[in-house]
């Protein structure tokens, strides 16, 4: 009996001990990707587009805001595997999932979300499928004298001063030389590549969108779609930089 006791008491430690361990695992993990089956601050199960954050969530998100260099955005960047969910916008969804949880605590002006592929195996449990960092706004727009590159992501143009200030400017120019614009929306290779078109061709038009309400003729703007046709040049959309870098609009400056 006592042997059976011993034993008893011993199994009883090994499962607090346990317990401990995997609470503290839950409560330390850094922000970004963890190793840990359960992955904290930020998880999601299984074809799930809700996140699961650990209890000292709201203390790790006051440090990343309260970190935010000045002039620059919040990153949220998240992925899916194909075989989770036919819908392609689950990774876009589990982005503007934890975009919320910073509901009232940052301007959404300030933060960019992006999603992309990944082979992450199947699991029952609740794993990392997302990263926040931070992103600098000067490489929003990228200018020459007859072209320009924009970085809009899933900000409006009306909460991206730097892009209404090209635009602006711009519209002063066709106003006075009559020239006309080409506008080219790109994506990245993530989805289907006729919703490619779509979203490429949707982007070019909300720049015209921005233009036309600044008198100008819409004569003067020709909108296209690249799709995820003419990626950057040595450019694989192999990682998630790649893929942001090719989610652009080129402006181009055509004379009359």
């Amino acid at each position: 009996m006592k042997i059976l006791a011993y034993l008893a008491l011993l199994f009883w430690m090994v499962l607090g001990w346990k317990y401990y361990t995997d609470y503290k695992t839950c409560n330390t993990s850094a922000i970004g990707v963890a190793d840990s089956q359960v992955a904290c601050p930020i998880c999601f199960k299984w074809t799930s587009p809700n996140p699961e954050v650990c209890s000292n969530w709201e203390t790790i998100r006051d440090s990343i805001v309260s970190n935010l260099p000045k002039g620059q955005s919040l990153l949220i960047r998240t992925w899916y595997n194909p075989i989770e969910s036919d819908d392609s916008e689950l990774g876009r969804n589990r982005a503007v999932s934890i975009k919320a949880l910073f509901n009232g605590i940052i301007d959404e002006s300030r933060i960019v979300i992006e999603s992309s592929k990944h082979s992450q195996a199947e699991h029952t449990d609740c794993q990392a499928k997302s990263s926040i960092g931070y992103y600098s706004e000067s490489e929003i727009v990228q200018q020459q004298e007859n072209n320009a590159t924009l970085h809009l992501e899933n900000k409006l143009i009306a909460a991206n001063p730097e892009i209404r200030e090209y635009l602006d400017e711009l519209a002063a120019r066709i106003k006075k030389s009559g020239e006309k614009v080409m506008i080219a929306g790109h994506t990245d290779s993530d989805g289907s590549e006729v919703n490619n078109l779509k979203l490429g061709y949707q982007k070019a038009e909300e720049v015209k969108a921005y233009l036309l309400a600044l008198g100008i003729d819409k004569e003067k703007l020709i909108t296209i779609s690249k799709g995820e046709n003419e990626p950057l040049e040595n450019n694989t959309n192999a990682t998630a930089e790649e893929k942001a870098a090719n989610r652009r609009i080129e402006i181009k400056i055509i004379n009359s």
